[in-house]
């Protein structure tokens, strides 16, 4: 699953990873693929890569499209959140894809050099059960790992938050 399909360079390279280990379709969610601005180049490039059978093109707002999948039950492997930049967006998407992947799934995020993106990834690795796997050669990509379900509850609110006082 991937999040942001943009001209469609990563999309193009896990096409291809899924066409050497035998995997499925590849599902890419980016409703301005057809934008004046990207004018459809990520599909020029998908089906210049002769791939273009193996995705799946969802043309709405990852807000929609990913508690839609996951309320379908639907299961990924691994997911590349590289959508909005705006941390609301990014902790959602990222939300949703913590549901869908299994124990040892992969979740990557793009654009580590923004804050909004290293504070998603300090939440994940902190309380949602995801360890970090840092790889030197790719420093603006975090891969994590889902080791398990994480460790906050309910309870944690009244650890983390001071009440609101009147008066």
């Amino acid at each position: 699953l991937e999040v942001g399909f943009s001209f469609g360079m990563s999309t193009c390279h896990l096409l291809v990873a899924h066409e050497i280990t035998g995997g499925l379709e590849h599902v890419a969610i980016d409703p301005f693929q057809m934008s004046e601005f990207y004018q459809g180049t990520g599909l020029i490039n998908v089906t210049h890569s002769g791939l273009l059978s193996r995705l799946t093109w969802v043309k709405e707002l990852s807000n929609i499209a990913l508690p839609r999948m996951y309320a379908n039950g639907e299961k990924f492997d691994l997911c590349f959140v590289d959508g909005s930049h705006i941390f609301t967006d990014i902790i959602m998407d990222a939300y949703f894809c913590m549901l869908m992947l299994p124990e040892g799934g992969k979740l990557i995020l793009d654009d580590c050099w923004l804050p909004a993106v290293r504070t998603v990834r300090s939440i994940l690795v902190s309380n949602c059960g995801f360890s970090d796997e840092p790889d030197p050669s790719a420093p603006n990509l975090a891969l994590l790992t889902k080791s398990g379900p994480g460790r906050l509850d309910w309870t944690d609110f009244e650890r983390q938050w001071t009440p609101f006082q009147v008066g």
